[in-house]
């Protein structure tokens, strides 16, 4: 097992102070409405707007969909990968990808932004025309998906997360990972 820097496990217990939690690595990830999805008994967090909506039609050769990004957090190490569509509209969509390990600054800078991924009731709100916005947690128990409340018509079996606090998180990912 690898030993976790003092920064990284200071944060982790500050995380956990901050929400309000008595987490340990036996923990699953939480369902409960209200409750925090980002605790110290994560592991892995992976952040995704699957791409598409109500959109042009990506041009001929295009291997992904318009605005797909996907950002994968290992807390242990601190890395950060992604995956991302590139293109203009009128040359082929196509995925780069890269990563980089967070500096402890940069990992505290995250505890806001994704300690706002608190889980909500339905509403029964239905965007049609827009990307679904997913989250994936991963503890040492279990890993459980959840879905933006906006999905909940086409994905009612799964947690769901405000779709603002799914952006807000793509978008603080999004600028961690730089051009």
């Amino acid at each position: 097992m690898r030993k976790m820097g003092y920064g990284l496990a200071a944060s982790l217990v500050t995380m956990t102070m901050a929400c309000g939690g008595d987490f340990s690595p036996t923990t699953p990830p939480v369902t409960d409405t209200g409750s925090s999805i980002w605790n110290s008994s994560v592991q892995t967090l992976v952040v995704e707007n699957h791409g598409g909506g109500f959109t042009p039609q990506p041009p001929p050769g295009s291997t992904c969909l318009v605005g797909a990004k996907k950002f994968t957090l290992t807390v242990a190490t601190s890395a950060l990968a992604w995956t991302r569509c590139v293109g203009d509209g009128k040359t082929a969509y196509t995925e780069t990808s890269g990563g980089r390990t967070l500096t402890a600054a940069e990992m505290k800078s995250l505890d806001p932004v994704l300690g706002a991924l608190k889980v909500v009731k339905p509403d029964g709100a239905c965007i049609t025309d827009s990307s679904i916005l997913t989250v994936t947690v991963t503890t040492p128990v279990a890993t459980q998906d959840y879905v933006d409340s906006g999905s909940q018509c086409s994905t009612s079996s799964k947690p769901l997360l405000t779709r603002d606090a799914i952006q807000g998180s793509l978008d603080k990912l999004n600028t961690l990972a730089g051009p």
